[in-house]
């Protein structure tokens, strides 16, 4: 038999997490969130998806601010990853550039 302490801790938890407001959306299979609780970078990281899949999955048309919320979220996402794809090429560009300096100077490896 529990404890009146043992039940008025569980009936609490359970009150608490009837109470948890609800912090996001599914909206054609994408995650919306609502209000101006954000994801843990290290969540949001993990889940890069790439560019053609973000110009395939444009927002769906929602009501009023999660609209406005979920293609400003898009269009940040589409940016950032553009910006992400330019870094790395010229990053190339600079390494192919650093490698036959280094070459013709004849400090590197000739391959």
């Amino acid at each position: 038999m529990q404890s009146f302490f043992e039940k008025k801790k569980k009936e609490d938890e359970r009150q608490k997490l009837l109470q948890m407001p609800k912090t996001g959306m599914i909206a054609g299979g994408k995650m919306v969130l609502l209000g101006g609780e954000k994801k843990p970078q290290a969540q949001l990281a993990a889940k890069k998806p790439s560019l053609s899949l973000l110009e395939d999955n444009k927002p769906l048309m929602l009501s009023g601010d999660i609209e406005k919320d979920a293609r400003a979220t898009y269009e940040q996402a589409v940016s950032r990853e553009k910006t992400r794809l330019a870094r790395k090429e010229a990053g190339k560009k600079k390494r192919g550039k650093r490698r036959l300096r280094r070459i013709k100077d004849g400090k590197g490896k000739e391959s």
